[in-house]
């Protein structure tokens, strides 16, 4: 899955694929913490 563009992830997701889900949370839940420290 690690090989899996966005779009086919978000595609999985839509199809009920709760890991897909996952995996999209875990690549980008550094980039969006980050954001939301610049602003807090």
């Amino acid at each position: 899955m690690a090989d899996a563009t966005d779009q086919q992830l978000v595609d999985r997701v839509l199809a009920g694929d709760k890991n897909a889900f996952n995996f999209l949370v875990m690549r980008y839940q550094h980039r969006v913490a980050a954001l939301i420290g610049r602003f807090v």
